[in-house]
């Protein structure tokens, strides 16, 4: 059975966003910390520890193997979009090294925790990459 994210941790991604956002008086600061919340709980808090280290140093491995992971790929690149969004909103191209940072901090926590696969994987970085430059151009943010 996969790994699920149980609904009391949405609720406390919640309360946190809620919190965030009513303290720095701003939503998207909320948001954009309920959100990463929710990104490290699906990523690290919630997968299963494996015994052994699970590392992949080669550059764009889950690439090379695409029949076998391209969900997992467009998981993470959809994942990190709405990150993008956030954090372009926020600080503009500056949402780029937010989405980086956390990619680096969830790749790290997986290394160290042995809890999902430590690779180096742009895959996540894609989305902020992409769209947290335009965030000006999507109404409503």
């Amino acid at each position: 059975m996969a790994n699920c994210i149980p609904i009391w941790f949405f609720v406390v991604a919640a309360l946190v966003a809620m919190t965030a956002g009513i303290i720095s008086k701003k939503w998207s600061v909320g948001l954009l910390m309920g959100y990463v919340l929710i990104i490290l709980g699906e990523t690290v808090i919630f997968r299963t520890h494996t015994v052994r280290q699970v590392f992949q140093p080669q550059l764009f491995w889950s690439y090379e193997v695409w029949d076998i992971q391209k969900e997992q790929i467009l998981a993470n690149i959809l994942a990190y979009i709405p990150l993008g969004l956030i954090a372009g909103k926020l600080w503009r191209w500056k949402g780029f090294l937010t989405g980086l940072g956390l990619s680096v901090i969830t790749e790290l926590l997986q290394l160290i925790t042995r809890r999902g696969l430590f690779e180096f994987d742009p895959g996540e970085i894609l989305g902020t990459t992409r769209l947290s430059p335009y965030k000006s151009r999507v109404s409503g943010l």
